[in-house]
């Protein structure tokens, strides 16, 4: 994936024969590994079996990114798995604690997600298939962590002001962070995909913030939501677009 500042992430998995581990590693603009980031230029997590393999990623506005696949917990069962590392490449704690989150659904003799996205509210969703026992069909399968279970998102609500909340092409914003550094915005449309805007700061008097929100004249009519926020706090309004 590509990063804002042209650097790239990318994600997998990797053998050395006998163990395989997730991996992520991150390149400079010129395809170089970025020595910043993990260990060298890139990180490899083990799950609890000795085969663990990643499939999908997402990568947080916070710039924390979120791995998902399966991995063996026994010979014969695969649980699913979760990882998310910090910005720098190393395992986020406030993720389930120590960064890895495994789950068994209990009836299936292989799990494995393959794709995952963080919802508006902060919920981290991921899709992927399972084997039945009985039956030994595929199946598809949904697995949501909650926002405080897994750490994603935050414990504290900010009031989040927009004007007009029918727009056409602006969307005026107001709200308190007395936090320092201003927090990410977010659109997204009612199918939970992000849509593009421009941004321009107004005033900052003392922890009250005006900001200017400003969309394509392509934006499609419909409703919205605008999420702001960091890693402990969120607001979010709903807006619609003429």
């Amino acid at each position: 994936m590509l990063l804002p500042d042209q650097r790239t992430i990318a994600t997998g998995y990797v053998s050395n024969g006998n163990n395989t581990q997730f991996l992520a590693a991150r390149y400079n603009t010129f395809g170089v590994l970025d020595s910043t980031y993990g260990t060298n230029g890139f990180t490899l997590v083990s799950g609890p079996g000795e085969q663990s393999y990643a499939n999908g990623s997402y990568l947080q506005s916070d710039g924390k990114l979120v791995l998902v696949g399966a991995t063996d917990t026994d010979p014969l069962d695969r649980s699913s798995m979760f990882v998310r590392l910090t910005a720098d490449g190393i395992l986020d704690t406030s993720f389930d604690g120590d960064g890895v989150s495994v789950h068994d659904l209990g009836v299936q003799r292989d799990e494995e997600l393959q794709q995952c996205a963080v919802l508006v509210n902060g919920d981290l969703v991921a899709v992927g298939g399972v084997e039945a026992q009985v039956t030994g069909r595929f199946e598809g399968v949904v697995v949501r962590l909650s926002t405080g279970w897994v750490g994603i998102g935050t414990n504290e609500t900010v009031q989040l002001n927009a004007f007009p909340t029918i727009f056409t092409e602006h969307i005026r914003l107001s709200y308190e962070w007395p936090f320092g550094d201003l927090p990410n915005i977010q659109v997204f449309d009612a199918l939970g995909k992000a849509v593009p805007c421009s941004r321009s700061y107004g005033q900052r008097g003392g922890s009250s913030i005006t900001e200017q929100l400003t969309f394509g004249t392509d934006l499609a009519p419909g409703s919205y939501v605008v999420r702001i926020g960091s890693s402990t706090r969120t607001g979010l309004v709903r807006v619609v677009k003429e």
